[in-house]
């Protein structure tokens, strides 16, 4: 299912780009735009301990993915509020604790603010836009794992909470793309979120007591998600144009020219 998502996004970008990536014309500002966005990417992830006994010891590198749906709404020239849902990968890793590794899953809805500035006053041909965004997030747990050496177990609800909120910020570039039927962009993003709730499970476990030896399921002090975020996305309006055409010129012996002219 992520590599048809993954897939139907590249083709989505490779049309676009073909229409030619600035167009021949700017087309004139309208508020309240509403427009589809497609996002992929991949997120540099992992957790902040405090109080725990992971709290001497540092995490490795570990990369998720991510992939969504949302809705952006051109509220003015420079600013404009979504609303995204988006699968996430979250956790952590200790390559140095016999390769500890926790997995955490997330559907997300993250709901940004942004500004937008442009990159160079445009002539003939739109212009590129460096965007920053910021905005509160909340998820909802849909699987998780715990891995360490040859010992695996899968985390449910009484092991890691259920639910996590938090901030996220980052900047981009939109880089418009035109075409006869409407406006497009494509956004290359970079975030950072942090969560703001504390993901261990209060009170005593009650699992496997091999597997709280091995610290698979250590749930004292306090547990965040944290992450880097980079991602592609392809948004397009829903705002269409009207096709008309008309003929011209000729005299009854000349060839008749049909003209396409485009009307909003």
């Amino acid at each position: 299912m992520r590599k048809l998502f993954l897939m139907s996004l590249l083709l989505l970008s490779i049309g676009g780009l073909a229409k030619g990536p600035f167009g021949p014309s700017v087309v004139p500002f309208k508020k309240n735009v509403i427009y589809l966005e497609i996002m992929g990417g991949g997120i540099l992830r992992s957790m902040d301990y405090q109080n725990s006994s992971f709290d001497n010891y540092k995490p490795g590198l570990a990369i998720g993915q991510t992939e969504g749906l949302g809705i952006r709404i051109q509220n003015s020239k420079m600013f404009s509020y979504s609303a995204l849902i988006s699968y996430r990968e979250q956790g952590v890793s200790f390559p140095e604790l016999n390769n500890y590794a926790l997995d955490a899953n997330y559907l997300n809805l993250f709901v940004p603010l942004e500004i937008g500035i442009r990159l160079f006053k445009p002539k003939k041909k739109a212009s590129p836009r460096i965007i920053g965004f910021a905005g509160p997030y909340i998820a909802t747990l849909l699987k998780g794992s715990l891995t360490s050496g040859s010992e695996n177990y899968a985390l449910t609800s009484t092991d890691i909470q259920q639910y996590d909120a938090g901030v996220e910020g980052g900047i981009g570039i939109r880089i418009p793309i035109f075409s006869i039927q409407g406006k497009s962009d494509l956004n290359f993003k970079v975030a950072y979120s942090y969560g703001l709730m504390n993901t261990f499970v209060k009170g005593e476990n009650p699992h496997d007591p091999q597997l709280m030896d091995l610290s698979l399921l250590s749930n004292s002090g306090n547990r965040w998600n944290r992450g880097i975020r980079i991602s592609i996305s392809y948004d397009m309006s829903f705002s269409t144009k009207k096709l008309d055409t008309f003929v011209a010129g000729g005299d009854g012996k000349r060839t008749y020219k049909r003209f396409l002219g485009v009307t909003k």
